[in-house]
Order: structure tokens, then C-alpha cells, then sequence
């Protein structure tokens, strides 16, 4: 039996954190070694950019000799121990070197790309004939016709930013391996600890299969060994678990669980990767920091088998949506509620709105922007009524990706209305989107609601903190978690009041920053 837990816990947990702690240190290694040589590539861009500007002012010049001006370039250079300067002829040899010694033989394949480069600057890493690790910086010299006069070349040494990244990496691979050690050390007292239960529930079942039904299995942890008590307590006549659920009845695997250490790592996994796109990834790779994060932590989950495919196998191709499906009823309760829900989504979309200017223009929208996304959104429901769909709602997760990417263009929008398009007329495509585990959105989109959490905290500390203020929204906010929070707090009432106050807070807490705003009188200002 401890032979077989072993090897079981060793194949399911050790295995997967080896390979979660590889995929982490790749990622990280990867990510600070881009850091390093982009600032690296910055700084030689920026030096290249100031000695084209400066040999531009002298080349139309009829008496400009360009090996004359390199010298003078040259020996005006301030930085010759930090870098090497060197002025490539139109023949691609080295005229003039800061260093003091002009090779006769160099690899520049930098040179060769800025002659072809619309920029004219070209960039290459890589290793000199003595082994030096260096990245070179070539920036072409042209004439009034176009004709190469030479090229400056920037030269700077990668030793101490490779010494750097090599500390980084072994720090990395100590910190894994103490990892295992640790992991290692405590499996041996997960299988002591695991041995023991088990034996005796091996004979606590074989009482009752011999027919004792009335003994029942005393369920000492509550952990997976709990959940086998009462699964066999279930069997002799007990109540079933949620483990049972899951991976006994639906056939599920134990990562799907709620709470397990797979879930955890996945998060944590997407979290991370979200983490080190947003600070230091360039471009692409810092908007898309979210999309790039679901990705990765998507292929960890699949690794864990958390990602079920079976709804896309069985989902359609193509599919319209059915105009007046449902037909037109009314309903005098349901009107009163709808309406009052909605005005109550139209505060909480001028809160998003609001939000979402404020955190991508720097600035508060108009009158004018707050009405038009109002009337929109009121009509985008009415319109999705006729086809059977359920109403929309200005969603606050969007408000944390614009503030954290700063994307604010129409086109982008289009774009990912074009998807939502697609996701409604091709169920496969939304089938796929909803195959993304929980563990990857949450891990994913926490740094979203962060970034919600203090954009809402500056429009509030943008008005004065006055004992007004303070009163409404700390009232308002401790009344809507606190209801919502209490299940019991509605009982009584009637179930429309509870469907309406009781399932978020946003319901009541919105009705009470009016009431209390209409109620409280206005400060004077003067005093």
C-alpha cells in the first residue's frame, strides 16, 4: 500500500509541480533576460538615433569629408569606457575605432541590416572572435542621393548583464529545487499520515459488508480521507459530499474540485504570467498581458485535465438567433422589477462609463458621452429582448482592462464586438470559450478587479471627504455586503424581494447613495 500511494502521489503532485515550477522558471528567466537586453537595445537605439541627426547636418555640406567628421566624431566621444564607437567606410571597413584599435576582420551583420532597413539602423547579438558576448548597434550615413557614405556602429559588452541573468538563473534553480526538497520531505509524512486511515477504513468497510450497517467510519480529517468516510458512510446509509459529486458520480477529475492544489497552482500560474507581461513586457505583449496569461494558464489546466472538450464536440457549427421565441407577456411584478433593476444598472453604467474615461483618457466624459452610452445600452436590450437573448449590462471587468492597458480605440471595440458576433452565431466557437476553467478567468482577471477596486477609490477620493460623503458611501456599501451577505436577512419577505435586494449588493447599495444623497442636505462649500 505505501509503495502505491507513493508512487501515485509522486506520478499526480510531484510531476505536476516539477513541471509547474519549470514552466514558471522558463517564463521568469525569459522575462528578465528581455528586460535586460531591451534596455540594452534602448540605450544603443538612442545613441545610433543622436549620431544620425548629427552627421545628417553635415552631409549636404560640399566640403564634408566623411572620414574627417568620423574622426572628429570620434574623438568627441565621452563614453569610451562604457561602450566601443566605431565608423564603418561605404566599403564596410572599420576607419576609426573609440577603443584606440581598428580590426582588420569583425563580424557585422548589424551593418548589413541598417542598409536595408527603412530606419537605416540595424542590431545584432552575439559573440566577437575572442568570445566576447556583445550587441552591436549600426546606423547608416547617406549622402543627398542616397549613395552610403559609412556607418556608425555602437559596440557595448553582455558579460555583466549575462553574469547577471546567470545569477538570476541559478538563484531560479535553487529556489526550485529547495521546492522539491520541501515537497519531497513532506510526502514522506503525507504517505505515514495516509497509511493508517486507510487501513482503517479498509476494516471499517469489510464490517460493513458483512452486513453491520449501523457502523459508521468516525471521519477525523477533513480532507479526501473525510470525504471516503462519508462516502461509505453514504453507502451504509449516510448523506453524500460534494467529492462525491464530482468525482465519484459525474466521473470528474479531483483538479475540478473546489479548492484543490491544482486550482491554486493554475491561478497562481495565470496570475503570474499576467503579472510579468503588464510590468515588463513590450508592445504586444503588455496589452495583451490578459489574453496571453488565459492562454498559458489554459495549457497548464489542460495539462491537469481540467479542460473538457465534450460540449464542443456536440455544439452546432451555425446557428440564427429566433425572433419573438419567447413572444411578449406581461407581467405586472416582473415590469416593476425589470424597470427598477434597470434604472439601477443605468447608475451603475454611468459608474463604468465614468470609470472607463477617467482611467483610459485621464478625463470625465460629458453630459453628452454619459447620455448616449446610457440610451445604447437601454437599446441594445430592448433589440436583444426580440431575439431571445438576456439582457446585457456594462460590465465593470472591462473597466479594469482599460485602465490597465490604456486601449481606448473604436477599432478595438469593433474587434471584440466582431468576436462576441461570432461567439453567438458559431456555438462551437462559444463552446470553446467556455471551456476555459474558473482557476484560469479568476487568476486572470484578479489583477482586473484590483485595478476596478482602486479606480473606484480615486473617484471617491477625487470629491471631498466630508462627513457627508462619508456617510453616504460608507453607509451604502456597508448595507449592500452586509444584506447580500446574510442569506437569513430577507427570509420573510417575499421572493420577488429577495430575487431583487438579496442576490448582489450593487441593488441595494445603489438605492440607498441616492436616498441618502437626495435625504442629507448639501454642505455649504464656503465653510
Amino acid at each position: 500500500m505505501r509503495r502505491g500511494i507513493t508512487r501515485r502521489w509522486t506520478t499526480n503532485v510531484l510531476a505536476g509541480i516539477v513541471l509547474l515550477l519549470i514552466l514558471v522558471e522558463i517564463v521568469a528567466i525569459a522575462a528578465v533576460r528581455y528586460y535586460y537586453y531591451q534596455n540594452v537595445e534602448n540605450a544603443l537605439e538612442l545613441r545610433a538615433r543622436q549620431a544620425y541627426n548629427t552627421f545628417s547636418l553635415y552631409v549636404s555640406s560640399p566640403t564634408f569629408d566623411f572620414e574627417t567628421g568620423a574622426w572628429d566624431f570620434v574623438e568627441a566621444f565621452r563614453d569610451k569606457e562604457k561602450m566601443e564607437l566605431q565608423v564603418i567606410n561605404a566599403d564596410g571597413e572599420a576607419v576609426v575605432s573609440s577603443s584606440g584599435f581598428v580590426p582588420q576582420e569583425q563580424t557585422m551583420p548589424d551593418y548589413e541590416l541598417a542598409k536595408t532597413a527603412e530606419d537605416q539602423m540595424g542590431v545584432w547579438h552575439g559573440r566577437t572572435a575572442d568570445g566576447e558576448s556583445v550587441m552591436a548597434m549600426s546606423v547608416v550615413i547617406r549622402d543627398g542621393q542616397q549613395n552610403v557614405l559609412g556607418s556608425v556602429r555602437y559596440i557595448v559588452s553582455l558579460e555583466l548583464v549575462n553574469r547577471q541573468l546567470l545569477i538570476f538563473s541559478v538563484l531560479m534553480l535553487l529556489f526550485g529545487l529547495a521546492i522539491v526538497f520541501f515537497v519531497m520531505l513532506s510526502s514522506t509524512y503525507f504517505v505515514n499520515t495516509i497509511v493508517s486511515p486507510v487501513a482503517e477504513i479498509g476494516r471499517a468497510a469489510r464490517r460493513i459488508a458483512l452486513g453491520d450497517y449501523d457502523f459508521r467510519i468516525e471521519k477525523k480529517y477533513d480532507d479526501e480521507i473525510g470525504d471516503l468516510c462519508d462516502t461509505i458512510n453514504y453507502m451504509a446509509g449516510g448523506t453524500g459530499n460534494t467529492y462525491e459529486v464530482v468525482v465519484l458520480r459525474k466521473g470528474l477529475t479531483s483538479a475540478l474540485v473546489h479548492g484543490s492544489w491544482q486550482n491554486w497552482a493554475v491561478a497562481a500560474f495565470t496570475l503570474i504570467v499576467v503579472m510579468i507581461l503588464s510590468n515588463k513586457g513590450k508592445g504586444i505583449c503588455k496589452l495583451a498581458a490578459i489574453l496571453l496569461g488565459m492562454i498559458a494558464g489554459y495549457i497548464v489546466a489542460a495539462v491537469f485535465g481540467m479542460v473538457d472538450l465534450s460540449e464542443v464536440r456536440d455544439a452546432a457549427w451555425f446557428s440564427l438567433p429566433r425572433f419573438m421565441h419567447f413572444g411578449i407577456k406581461f407581467e405586472f411584478s416582473a415590469c416593476i422589477a425589470l424597470a427598477l433593476l434597470f434604472a439601477i444598472n443605468a447608475i451603475q453604467a454611468i459608474g463604468d462609463l465614468t470609470a472607463t474615461t477617467v482611467g483610459g483618457l485621464n478625463r470625465e466624459p460629458t453630459d453628452q458621452e454619459l447620455q448616449g452610452g446610457i440610451v445604447t445600452y437601454g437599446l441594445t436590450n430592448v433589440l436583444s429582448a426580440f431575439f431571445g437573448s438576456l439582457p446585457t449590462a456594462t460590465y465593470s471587468q472591462n473597466v479594469g482592462i482599460v485602465t490597465t492597458n490604456k486601449v481606448v480605440n473604436r477599432v478595438v471595440f469593433a474587434l471584440a464586438g466582431g468576436f462576441l458576433l461570432l461567439a453567438g452565431l458559431i456555438p462551437k466557437f462559444s463552446a470553446i470559450l467556455t471551456t476555459i476553467p474558473q482557476c484560469v478567468l479568476g487568476g486572470a482577471t484578479i489583477t482586473v478587479f484590483s485595478t476596478i477596486a482602486m479606480t473606484g477609490m480615486k473617484l471617491i477620493a477625487s470629491e471631498t471627504i466630508s462627513p457627508r460623503n462619508t456617510t453616504i458611501v460608507g453607509l451604502s456599501a456597508a448595507l449592500g455586503v452586509g444584506i447580500s451577505q446574510s442569506s437569513s436577512a430577507l427570509s420573510q419577505f417575499p421572493e420577488s424581494i429577495t430575487i431583487i435586494f438579496g442576490k448582489t449588493p450593487v441593488v441595494i447599495a445603489t438605492i440607498m447613495a441616492v436616498l441618502l444623497n437626495l435625504i442629507l442636505p448639501q454642505e455649504n462649500k464656503d465653510q
